[in-house]
């Protein structure tokens, strides 16, 4: 199972003419590899696949009902160079191409991930994180104040 991301991700060493839809199949692939897999292969190319790669794992995983970073995740952070492409993939992988109900109520835990980064003895990643926070808390209360007015607007109409 392992081979065979670790081959396919070997195309984003040249100029992306992929689809998203390959994209997101790479991520469920990828999602399934050991991390160690991944690092492995990672290291042999840091400054090229770090960053590919944050595109495309799931940074984040639910445990006792909170979210918090992956172990990959935390690892390519703080192995990387530069992160702050690899801060900017994941921040977009926070907020869900797709949902129901409210994206706010989804997006609302998603800020504590966020203020794990506030704390980070890297001073890059800190730096990112305490400019992003008050960004994302904007655009989790701009959503829910949108979606307040859907919903008010479609009790008026019923």
């Amino acid at each position: 199972m392992s081979v065979v991301p670790i081959h396919f991700t070997g195309v984003f060493g040249t100029p992306f003419h992929l689809t998203i839809k390959i994209t997101s199949v790479l991520g469920v692939f990828i999602n399934h590899v050991e991390p160690k897999t991944i690092i492995d292969w990672c290291i042999r190319n840091p400054e090229l696949r770090y960053a590919r790669i944050a595109q495309l794992i799931t940074p984040y995983e639910m445990v006792d009902g909170f979210y918090q970073w992956s172990f990959l995740a935390g690892h390519i952070l703080h192995a990387v160079a530069n992160p702050n492409s690899v801060l900017e993939a994941f921040y977009d992988l926070l907020w869900p191409s797709s949902w129901s109900d409210s994206l706010a109520l989804i997006m609302e835990p998603r800020i504590k991930l966020i203020e794990v980064l506030c704390a980070s003895d890297n001073d890059e990643i800190r730096k990112w994180a305490v400019e992003r926070k008050p960004e994302m808390l904007k655009r989790v209360n701009d959503v829910r104040i949108w979606e307040e007015r859907r919903n008010r607007a479609e009790e008026r109409f019923e």
